[in-house]
């Protein structure tokens, strides 16, 4: 396989995907802003590097033919102050190409915090408060 395709190349495990996705070719920019998310100093400046992040990401799956492009933009959540790409349309989009009939009706299902460990602390009714008003207030 050319090193510089992306082509069958499968994440690893929770504990090495960062090593790992450093070494997928055009994905610089990606990783600067998942930087720049993880040293913000505001939640606000936070959700902007997290929201490029996604836009990239999705800008990279149109990229990817996987599915037909899908328009990429930023949008508020509903009448939430919460800036979002609607990324569940890529993740129908990608199971109508799945062509097993069970697995293509499956719902979809869980979280990005799901999916970063991190269910505890952003799910758990104890810290929605604490949640919420870090994000009114725009500070740590």
């Amino acid at each position: 396989m050319p090193s510089s395709s992306n082509q069958n190349k499968y994440a690893p495990y929770s504990k090495w995907f960062g090593n790992g996705v450093e070494k997928l070719s055009g994905i610089q920019e990606i990783s600067r802003e998942i930087n720049a998310a993880v040293s913000a100093n505001t939640i606000l400046e936070r959700e902007k590097h997290l929201v490029k992040t996604q836009v990239l990401v999705a800008e990279l799956h149109n990229e990817s033919h996987l599915t037909k492009a899908l328009e990429v933009s930023v949008k508020k959540y509903f009448s939430r102050a919460i800036d979002v790409i609607y990324a569940d349309r890529i993740a129908e989009k990608v199971r109508e190409t799945i062509s097993h009939p069970v697995l293509r009706k499956s719902p979809l299902i869980g979280s990005l915090s799901q999916v970063g460990n991190f269910t505890e602390l952003s799910d758990g009714p104890i810290f929605q408060g604490r949640i919420r008003r870090l994000y009114e207030s725009g500070e740590d």
